[in-house]
């Protein structure tokens, strides 16, 4: 049990070190978000700083799970970040529906990343923990499945 690896949510990279250092110190894996615009100096710092995962960001703005428009260019920050030895990639921000996902690992990601989604259900079921964990559970069955599908 403990923490494998913390994202910290907008750290710059460029003011990452003590972050960086701190983490390693207490044998925790630094995680770091490749934006949508990300130009290469920043994939490059992103696949070199991160360990653990890569957490790819779907589109600009928000996440929500009603948002599901993505960045055209994700094909090219995945095959950068791969090109610099990134952590396996994940990609979020908007994940909701199965097809989503599927699409996702086609484009060659290692997984996807449903936050939103996920609290949607528990905010939906505040009042029912049984039906909660019900739906949960056949949330990542679905989401599972379209990793293999």
């Amino acid at each position: 049990m403990g923490v494998d690896a913390v994202l910290v949510a907008d750290i710059p990279l460029l003011a990452a070190e003590p972050y960086i250092q701190t983490a390693k110190k207490y044998g925790i894996q630094p995680v770091f978000i490749c934006p949508p615009n990300a130009d290469e100096q920043t994939i490059k710092a992103v696949a070199e700083n991160s360990e653990g995962y890569t957490y790819l960001v779907s589109r600009a703005g928000v996440t929500s799970a009603e948002n599901q428009q993505q960045a055209t260019n994700l094909d090219n920050l995945v095959q950068g970040l791969k090109a610099h030895n990134a952590p396996p990639i994940l990609q979020g921000f908007g994940i909701s529906q199965p097809h989503q996902v599927k699409a996702a690992i086609s484009m060659g990601v290692a997984g996807a990343i449903s936050g939103s989604a996920t609290v949607k259900i528990i905010e939906q079921n505040l009042d029912n923990y049984a039906q909660c964990l019900i739906e949960l559970a056949n949330f990542c069955q679905q989401m599972k499945k379209a990793t293999s599908a």
